[in-house]
């Protein structure tokens, strides 16, 4: 398989339009309507379900399985691979290719449900339609992967959020299951995606502090080479400096402009907003808990608006 970071780059038409993308699209739809037909065909859940109640619920299916086909890849690439442990800006893993694209095609997908269902929070929308655009970039400039790719693993929060949603519609709150749920939710929201925009960051500044090390050494070993030849009276051709690679920064703004300001944008958008989202979760999760002890209940009470938009976050 050829390293898809000596390709040409395809046009931002072809990444939204290529046969992986393509094929993603139509899988998680077909999966979708294939959900569909089962819960219309339960005589319960069709009868006590809303019609967009049913599509939503079977919306859950393909989502869980695209944030494990996302999730946990691209975890195992980061965590057993290393591929950005020299260079966060350069190095393009074809398995990366393929996990951007199929995110492409379900998120395209799944920003159609949002639509037809409609009353989605704002900052879902931000999520898929920023992530659409960055991801769709990536495929096409193939520089600094490393920064969209910190948050792939993040997917994994959204089975929680998946099986917590799905308890809710069919009237389970009062269940050990949903609590079950809530604390998983918060354990992977605080444990994955909190922390993944700093744990990222601080990656990359320790990779460009040893590129300027090694760039360091490399030069007091060429100086000191320098020193014993001029001793000796040697001839011959001087050791090859280092060049200083520089800060994360200036080497950022050596990329495409286009590249690095989406790039900064994305990255700061999803650390803030992957903030965000686990305060809410933090809030649902206390209410639950000081709700149920305070009224002796196994259950949850009705949230506060906060807390109410963590758990009507049908897609984090």
């Amino acid at each position: 398989m050829s390293d898809p970071s000596h390709d040409p780059p395809p046009t931002l038409l072809k990444t939204l339009t290529s046969p992986l993308v393509l094929a993603s699209f139509a899988a998680h739809a077909t999966l979708h309507a294939a959900t569909s037909l089962v819960l219309l065909k339960t005589t319960t859940l069709s009868q006590s379900l809303s019609p967009s109640d049913i599509i939503m619920i079977a919306e859950k299916v393909p989502s869980t399985i695209s944030a494990l086909v996302t999730s946990i890849p691209s975890l195992h690439m980061q965590l057993s691979d290393w591929p950005w442990r020299e260079d966060v800006l350069r190095p393009y893993p074809a398995l990366l290719d393929s996990i951007l694209a199929q995110h492409i095609g379900y998120t395209l997908y799944n920003v159609g449900i949002m639509w037809i269902v409609g009353g989605q929070h704002p900052s879902a929308w931000i999520h898929h339609l920023l992530g659409v655009l960055g991801t769709s970039l990536m495929r096409h400039y193939k520089l600094a992967a490393f920064f969209p790719a910190v948050f792939l693993p993040t997917e994994l929060t959204v089975v929680a959020t998946n099986a917590l949603w799905v308890l809710a519609k069919l009237g389970r709150t009062h269940t050990k299951a949903y609590s079950a749920w809530t604390w998983i939710r918060a354990a992977l929201f605080c444990g994955i995606r909190a922390p993944a925009g700093v744990c990222g960051l601080l990656y990359a500044l320790r990779v460009v502090a040893k590129q300027r090390h090694a760039a360091q050494v490399k030069n007091e070993t060429a100086s000191g080479e320098e020193t014993r030849r001029t001793t000796a009276s040697e001839g011959s051709m001087a050791p090859t400096r280092a060049k200083d690679p520089g800060s994360l920064w200036t080497q950022m703004t050596r990329l495409p402009a286009l590249v690095w300001i989406l790039t900064v944008i994305n990255y700061a958008a999803f650390s803030g907003l992957n903030i965000y989202w686990t305060r809410l979760v933090i809030l649902a999760l206390k209410r639950r808990v000081y709700g149920a002890r305070n009224l002796g209940l196994d259950g949850l009470v009705a949230p506060p608006k906060a807390s109410r938009a963590a758990v009507g976050i049908h897609h984090i």
